[in-house]
């Protein structure tokens, strides 16, 4: 169930992601439509730019005729810095940005900038070579192509936010929709699906009933107590002893420590995420002074072991004291 519940959890979030950030179908076509006008502008620009550049090279050798084509077709003089575009040239911003102002229709809109456009094409640059005549004549070309996506972007009327939603939603939302229910129900699986194995009885070794978790921590407490008072009651200690008692603190660790960790996700599934923290601050506290108390028993610290086993005990008190008062039955 909780490989399925994650199954639908992922299906869900994919359909809804994707279903939910698609626009309107009008949006779409708008969307196509300037984005056509603005790679053509694109072409158009670089077209210019090439044009221009062949211009201005010349401006050493043919000033007059250079400078004067320059000026009629807009193109940058590097001695009088920018000049303004010429009266008739294709200025496709101009036309999108007095669109509103001027309410003109797509057929207005594409003549006017046909008839400006074919004013260029009486200028006469042969005397600037064949080169700069095929680049301009390049650049004409990529104005042409450019008319009608131009005009097309620049008629666009502003789709109104109701309307946006309301056309997604015919178009996206019935999807959308089931990527939400799938996205709840593969949650709703998954979490009963952890819920069910967190609360289910353990077993233990050979798959014999796992032992209480108050249980061990009440026998945990009380071998690290018994030890500590053996500690602070040796004050000569062998080198034996020292290893006897690193023994000991390992069984414990493993015979008892560990099973009550492993228990800590069903101790938070029964009782709540509050018990939890209450157990289980105090219990990682001993945990960690048992460990200092084997790494001072490794540098035949004597003192700061019993010390550590000391604390150790006390803290696992505490846990022991949280876990009775929060969950009685538990302990």
């Amino acid at each position: 169930m909780k490989q399925a519940g994650i199954a639908l959890l992922c299906v869900g979030v994919a359909i809804s992601a994707a279903y939910g950030a698609r626009l309107s179908p009008s949006m779409r076509s708008q969307m196509i439509v300037r984005g056509e006008a603005q790679f053509m502008a694109a072409a158009t620009g670089a077209a210019r730019d090439a044009y221009c550049a062949s211009v201005v090279a010349q401006l050493a050798s043919n000033e007059a005729s250079a400078r004067d084509v320059a000026e009629r077709d807009g193109c940058d003089l590097p001695s009088e810095g920018e000049t303004e575009a010429a009266a008739e040239g294709v200025d496709v911003t101009l036309i999108c940005a007095g669109r509103a102002s001027e309410g003109g229709t797509y057929e207005e809109v594409s003549g006017a900038t046909r008839t400006a456009l074919e004013a260029r094409t009486d200028v006469d640059v042969s005397s600037l070579g064949a080169e700069t005549v095929t680049l301009r004549e390049a650049w004409i070309e990529a104005m042409r192509a450019e008319i009608e996506p131009a005009a097309r972007a620049a008629v666009l009327e502003r789709v109104p936010p109701a309307q946006r939603v309301t056309e997604w939603f015919a178009d996206s939302g019935p999807l959308f929709g089931l990527g939400l229910i799938l996205v709840v129900i593969g949650a709703v699986l998954g979490r009963v699906a952890s819920r069910r194995e967190a609360t289910k009885e353990p077993t233990g070794k050979d798959g014999a009933p796992a032992r209480d978790f108050g249980e061990l921590l009440g026998e945990l407490r009380d071998e690290v107590a018994k030890m500590a008072e053996e500690a602070q009651a040796n004050n000569d200690p062998t080198p034996q002893q020292h290893d006897a008692l690193k023994a000991r603190i390992t069984e414990l660790q493993q015979e008892k420590l560990e099973p009550i960790v492993e228990s800590g996700p069903r101790l938070q599934a029964k009782h709540g995420m509050a018990t939890f923290a209450d157990v289980f601050g105090p219990l990682a506290s001993a945990e960690r002074l048992m460990n200092r108390a084997w790494s001072a028993l490794v540098d035949s610290h004597w003192p700061e072991a019993s010390n550590a086993l000391e604390r150790s005990a006390a803290s696992l008190k505490q846990a022991q004291k949280a876990l009775a008062d929060a969950a009685p039955d538990a302990s």
